[in-house]
């Protein structure tokens, strides 16, 4: 992974283990699995996708701080 993905990774270690957050976490390089980018139409890394009953249902690219993923993670 790429520098910046390897800090957002952390971060969002981070953030999971200081809250208690019960979530299933999946992290993929998507160097390996493009079709999984272009399926979320994702456009640029690190990015964090949010699936609710297997859908995506929000997706962000602000993982510059455990705030801005803590917010991501708890908005509806």
């Amino acid at each position: 992974m790429c520098g910046s993905c390897q800090i957002a990774s952390r971060l969002v270690d981070v953030v999971l283990e200081a809250d208690s957050i019960r979530s299933n976490v999946a992290k993929v390089d998507l160097n390996y699995v493009p079709d999984i980018a272009q399926s979320l139409e994702i456009t640029s890394v690190p990015a964090l996708v949010k699936f609710k009953n297997g859908e995506p249902k929000d997706l962000t690219y602000k993982l510059h701080d455990a705030t801005a993923i803590f917010e991501f993670l708890y908005s509806e």
